[in-house]
């Protein structure tokens, strides 16, 4: 055997396999005759890429005069891929513009949120803070900052202005680069230095523009505060919950310096830092591990269960909805497979229709592997074509989610860009292995005489009646999987819908305010101010009864106190039962309408003065007296002073859900023995009034004139908020369970009708020798539903080792709840039995005398 070069070999290598074997000899002779291998090589690589062009168009034309002529093939195995292909491109563009969109700070990834075990919207001392900034070895600095609220004067109608403190590198460590002006500078938190940074929109509402604004002052509080600087229009603050740029602020003060000295009193504040590169993670935790010791080591008692742990802002930015949106990915691969699996079908029984096609192309030299490049190159164009259609698809269903406005930050501006394209792409690519590859491989290598020979018998000689089976088999227990994973949110979503929240929030509103001036230092300035402005709410027109103090369920707003003890008992700083407190005026029971259990409700004599009293719920009782009537116990609170003072139990309620602190019980204690700085007004009405609002901020007014008013929220609407993510979840992966069921139950059907036309000979003579309808049904609808026992047999496996990344999505709602289970068994097999119901009736109509006659 001539050898040539190996460079001609690799030439060789691109012409078709035909050629390479006819003519692979003559090429090899004819190279070493010419004495010029390289010219050689070229010419072979020309003209294999040439012949292989040529055969690539006559294998696309002749595929697409075969799916011209049977259309409705065609059609159903289009727009089976276009719609598995479409939901996919859809879930991946909302993941693509929810979980890997850029987030909004430079050099993100090296930006982590400085986190406790349980999360981290959580607080730290700003003198821990400033040790690890002291102390650290891998973190370039520490970022601190906090929510607050103030009211702007100078402008018209008082207002509410969204304001943060925060430490003076904050926008150092964030890398931020001001519009005008500066960034603060650390003679920013001297005392007596009130210098500001504002927003882009706040410089332009209150000044018409950034330069404008640089050097002017405005009033927070009865305070002046100078404008040096005002952010960029882009510039988001990195708040540790929630969407980034979902919470805007309109200004931002100092942290004064000496709330990071330990002594003074403590200010607790959210942390965030940026790592410096090339740190690795354990590195990292190492160290914060070692600052952290060393702190507790020099404060045994005030430190204890002091932790921190770096979380990058990447992780854990919509930690929330990347089980959802995994889980909505993995529904989706699994609606792909069916959909594969539902085409790998219907070109197996294509295929045995078109067994004289083959037999003749084969007689004519056509080889088995030419045979199966012209069935891969139909499933190439029936997925390209589906990739196409499932484009413009899920544009149309990523404009409907849009339009939907479900709970997912950015969801309006999804769409198709280039990354879902090539995303789509690699779908295509994965859907013609997967269904096409097996159906031309079984094709390819039926005999076709043995084929030919069975044509008009019963059975099917082709191999893949199995293969057939076993796809269906598959099928149910994906969509199985995914029907039963939609099954358990739409329960969970249910029993939100139907959570008995404790009162009845139909015509209620909510509002706040901030009384952060210098005249509501004093605590009877507060309490006198939240008096006036209730009593004058209650006499508005249409206003049924209305309740102030903080916090009220489901306002999201922050606690100011919590913990009590028990007298006589010995307790070490920090180990005292953390119950949040709510401060109430003696009207929120009735208006949120909780049951009076034991005792009596606030009165206007529980007022500044007089002696300590506090109400607890229902579970309060049960938790700390074992159900039995707390009413007349004492407890040890701590009512805005660091000082341990005894109240007394005077009532006890029913519970109600929405607390701040999630299950902790609260404890209720009187706003005017220990008012807030930060009032919520919550209003329970008669009738509909659509200028409540300008009402209620003129009685606020009337109080106090220089006083703003928040935003009025209907209860409604919030509680609604709180379910939301539940129910998109539910609806998206109810859309998806649809589209799984509908599949599988179109291939059961497919695979069912397919089976009857083949055996309608049998079914024939099974009649004509005397059997009923009745069994010829049975024999038919066994069939199906054995397979349809076996796929949900499968199923439940899958079922049952997926769902465990659904434990923190649910609520009251097992992973491997039973009703859910029994409810899409039966779904499944109703509709497998549904779907095969005219297959059977048709096998029924066969005439026994043709039948007879064949034989």
């Amino acid at each position: 055997m001539i050898r040539a070069p190996w460079f001609v070999e690799c030439a060789l290598g691109l012409c078709p396999r035909e050629f390479r074997i006819e003519y692979r000899e003559q090429i090899r002779a004819d190279c070493r005759a010419r004495g010029s291998p390289l010219g050689a090589a070229a010419d072979v690589a020309a003209n294999g890429l040439m012949l292989r062009w040529e055969s690539l168009v006559r294998d696309v034309a002749y595929g697409l005069r075969s799916l011209r002529r049977a259309p409705l093939f065609t059609a159903i195995a289009l727009l089976t891929l276009a719609l598995a292909i479409s939901v996919n491109a859809a879930v991946f563009g909302v993941i693509s513009t929810v979980l890997l969109k850029p987030l909004p700070f430079a050099q993100a990834d090296n930006l982590v949120f400085l986190c406790r075990p349980d999360g981290c919207d959580t607080q730290y001392k700003n003198w821990d803070i400033r040790a690890y900034q002291d102390g650290s070895r891998t973190l370039e600095g520490i970022g601190a900052f906090q929510f607050a609220g103030a009211t702007l004067t100078g402008f018209g109608t008082p207002q509410n202005v969204d304001l943060a403190y925060a430490s003076t590198n904050f926008f150092d460590v964030l890398r931020a680069h001001p519009m005008a002006g500066r960034f603060f500078i650390a003679s920013d938190a001297r005392k007596g230095v009130r210098d500001l940074v504002i927003s882009q929109k706040a410089s332009q509402r209150f000044f018409g523009g950034a330069r404008s604004a640089i050097g002017k002052t405005l009033t927070l509080d009865g305070a002046q505060w100078r404008v040096v600087g005002v952010a960029s229009a882009n510039f988001v603050s990195p708040v540790s919950f929630g969407a980034p740029g979902e919470h805007a602020f309109d200004a931002w003060e100092p942290l004064p310096e000496d709330s990071f000295v330990r002594g003074f009193d403590p200010l607790n504040d959210f942390a965030f830092a940026r790592v410096r590169p090339g740190v690795a993670p354990a590195a990292l935790a190492a160290d914060l591990n070692r600052i952290t010791a060393g702190v507790v080591r020099q404060n045994p008692i005030s430190e204890k269960g002091l932790t921190a742990r770096a979380v990058p802002f990447r992780q854990w930015y919509f930690h929330g909805l990347r089980a959802m949106l995994f889980l909505a990915l993995l529904a989706v691969f699994a609606v792909l497979l069916i959909a594969c699996a539902n085409v790998a079908n219907l070109l197996l029984v294509r295929g045995v229709t078109r067994t004289g096609e083959f037999a003749v192309r084969n007689a004519l030299g056509a080889s088995r592997s030419r045979i199966a490049n012209q069935l891969l190159t139909e499933v190439v164009l029936l997925a390209a074509g589906g990739g196409i259609l499932g484009l413009g698809l899920a544009w149309v269903e990523l404009s409907a989610l849009a339009a939907l406005h479900p709970q997912l930050p950015n969801v309006e501006s999804a769409g198709i860009d280039g990354r879902v394209a090539f995303f789509t792409l690699v779908v295509v690519v994965i859907t013609t292995l997967v269904a096409g590859v097996v159906p031309a491989f079984f094709t390819a290598r039926r005999n076709v005489n043995a084929t030919l020979r069975s044509t008009g018998r019963s059975g099917d000689a082709s191999g893949g009646k199995s293969f057939r089976a076993g796809l269906a088999i598959a099928e149910i227990a994906l969509a199985f999987a995914v029907v039963f994973t939609s099954g358990l949110l739409v329960r969970s979503s249910i029993a939100m819908a139907k959570v008995d929240f404790g009162f009845d929030p139909r015509g209620m509103y909510l509002t706040e305010m901030a009384l952060g001036s210098q005249r509501y230092r004093r605590a009877d300035a507060r309490a006198a101010f939240a008096a006036g402005v209730l009593a004058r709410v209650e006499a508005l027109p249409g206003v049924d009864s209305a309740t102030i103090g903080r916090p009220f369920p489901f306002s999201g707003d922050g606690i100011e106190g919590s913990g009590f003890r028990f007298p006589g008992r010995a307790y070490t700083p920090g180990t005292e039962p953390h119950d949040p407190y709510r401060q109430v005026s003696p009207s929120f029971f009735h208006v949120y309408g909780l049951r009076l259990e034991n005792g009596r409700i606030f009165t206007a004599n529980d007022r500044a003065g007089a002696a300590r009293v506090v109400m607890v719920g229902r579970s309060f009782a049960k938790m700390f007296f074992g159900g039995g009537n707390p009413v007349g116990r004492q407890i040890l609170i701590q009512p805005g002073t660091a000082t341990w003072t005894p109240a007394t139990i005077v009532g006890e309620v029913r519970d109600t859900l929405g607390n701040y602190a999630g299950d902790l019980p609260p404890i209720y204690l009187p706003n005017a023995q220990m008012p807030t700085v930060s009032p919520e007004l919550a209003i329970r009405m008669r009738a509909n009034d659509p200028h409540l609002r300008e009402r209620v901020a003129a009685a606020v007014a009337a109080i106090d004139p220089n006083q703003a008013m928040g935003s009025l929220r209907s209860i409604e609407n919030l509680m609604e908020q709180w379910t939301a993510p539940a129910r998109t979840g539910a609806m998206l992966l109810g859309v998806l369970a649809l589209v799984a069921l509908i599949l599988a139950i179109a291939g059961i059907y497919a695979i069912v009708a397919y089976s009857v036309e083949q055996r309608r000979h049998e079914f024939g003579i099974r009649m004509a020798i005397g059997a009923r309808r009745t069994g010829v049904v049975r024999a038919v609808l066994g069939g199906a539903l054995r397979l349809g026992v076996l796929g949900i047999a499968l199923g439940i496996v899958v079922a049952a080792s997926s769902t465990q990344m659904l434990a923190g999505m649910l609520f009251r709602v097992s992973t491997l709840d039973p009703i859910t289970f029994v409810a899409v068994i039966i779904v499944l097999l109703a509709s497998i039995a549904l779907a095969c119901a005219i297959p059977a009736l048709r096998a029924t109509r066969v005439d026994p005398a043709r039948a007879l006659r064949y034989e």
